[in-house]
């Protein structure tokens, strides 16, 4: 839930162009390799900064590896508007001449404003680029959807609505299943899962599909600082102090909620009369106004009518009720879960992890927490888990053999 401003995304365009020598994602045809990553050149990556964080403090090992790129397109279906059939995009990176048969991890990517930053565009994308440099890099097929509303999709975006990201995300594992065998490249039975921020709450959206689909292989999951309470991560940011993100985001769900539940007239009933023309000009542009996050005020009482604030903290009204229904953390699972989180998170409030790893907990699912240190923000918990997790899936597959 944390966009990349766009003066850091020109930043990493360039870096990339420098790394790879690449150009737009999809210059190269769809399926075609976009670019290839040197081992040093995963770890040139690593070495940060990430998101304006140094790094050498989270123990990234040197990757084994060269990555190849690749951009996939695949059809998927919106279960929000009748089940329409939908066009989608991702990312796949392999590792070249690692031994197969080659385990999987399918990434989950956080918030971004626009419709390009994402896996399948990874020269605007650093958080896509770190997660195939990290994983890719030591011996992991990596997926990474991009959802619907982003990439080549050209419909809004299906932001924080569960069965939406786990759909996208459930096809694009499919699409990267035989993208690599139709290029002969040998699968292990191991799936591994990771998100972060909306891909936390994607993460777990889509661990959820794949239970209930009884899909064989599905060893574990690290979803990080994600929002998988939506109604208590609302009510914290309605009641106590927000990330100067709370109001953007905020505005993003709200209208993301009025086209797929089609609740006609939301934005007018939940946004201030200056704000009520701000989202179609935000979300799932490009370029992203500069301006973006700002625009929606600094706090959500700038934003939202005092009327439907109240609405939600009372727990009343069509809006609530969504927002319940899109939780991702009130089920008993059976796959591991180890939940990443930064103490001083201050767009997921640290309490939404511990209580998605309570519920489970108290429901017998196997959870844990990965707590990312007391001075962790949202981004230092991306960092953290980018390491922690892949040595901890590392160990399940070694203890697996």
């Amino acid at each position: 839930m944390s966009p990349l401003p766009p003066t850091r995304r020109a930043r990493a365009a360039v870096f990339l162009a420098a790394v790879l020598g690449a150009g737009n994602a999809f210059g190269a045809a769809i399926g075609q390799p976009l670019a290839q990553y040197s081992p040093a050149q995963s770890d040139a990556i690593l070495a940060g900064p990430i998101f304006g964080l140094a790094t050498g403090a989270y123990g990234f090992e040197p990757a084994r590896y060269p990555v190849a790129l690749y951009a996939v397109s695949y059809r998927t279906t919106n279960p929000y508007l009748g089940q329409a059939r939908e066009s989608a995009s991702g990312l796949i990176a392999l590792p070249l001449g690692a031994p197969g048969p080659l385990p999987v991890l399918e990434y989950q990517h956080g918030t971004d404003f626009s419709r390009h930053s994402v896996p399948s565009h990874p020269e605007s994308c650093l958080e896509a680029r770190a997660v195939a440099a990290a994983f890719a890099g030591h011996g992991y097929a990596v997926f990474m959807p991009d959802y619907i509303g982003k990439g080549i999709s050209t419909s809004p975006h299906t932001y924080m609505l569960a069965r939406g990201e786990a759909r996208a995300c459930r096809d694009m594992l499919e699409a990267g299943r035989r993208f690599c065998s139709r290029r002969h490249v040998r699968l292990s039975r191991d799936i591994f899962l990771s998100g972060w921020s909306q891909g936390g709450h994607a993460t777990m959206a889509f661990l959820r599909l794949l239970e209930r689909e009884k899909y064989p292989g599905v060893r574990a999951a690290a979803p990080i600082a994600g929002p998988y309470d939506l109604y208590l991560t609302w009510t914290l940011w309605l009641t106590q102090p927000a990330s100067p993100m709370a109001p953007s985001l905020l505005a993003y769900m709200i209208s993301s909620y009025e086209h797929h539940y089609g609740l006609p007239g939301l934005l007018r009933s939940a946004l201030k009369p200056p704000y009520q023309g701000l989202p179609e000009n935000t979300f799932d542009t490009d370029p992203v106004p500069p301006d973006a996050v700002a625009r929606f005020g600094r706090t959500p009482q700038d934003l939202l009518r005092a009327d439907f604030i109240a609405a939600v903290i009372s727990g009343s009204g069509v809006f609530s009720r969504k927002l319940r229904e899109n939780a991702t953390c009130l089920w008993r699972g059976a796959t591991p879960v180890r939940f990443y989180y930064g103490e001083a998170d201050d767009i997921v409030p640290p309490v939404v992890t511990r209580k998605a790893y309570e519920r489970m907990k108290s429901l017998g699912a196997p959870v844990w927490l990965a707590d990312a240190g007391r001075s962790a923000g949202h981004r230092e918990a991306f960092l953290f888990a980018l390491a922690d997790a892949r040595r901890w899936f590392d160990r399940l597959r070694s203890a697996g053999e």
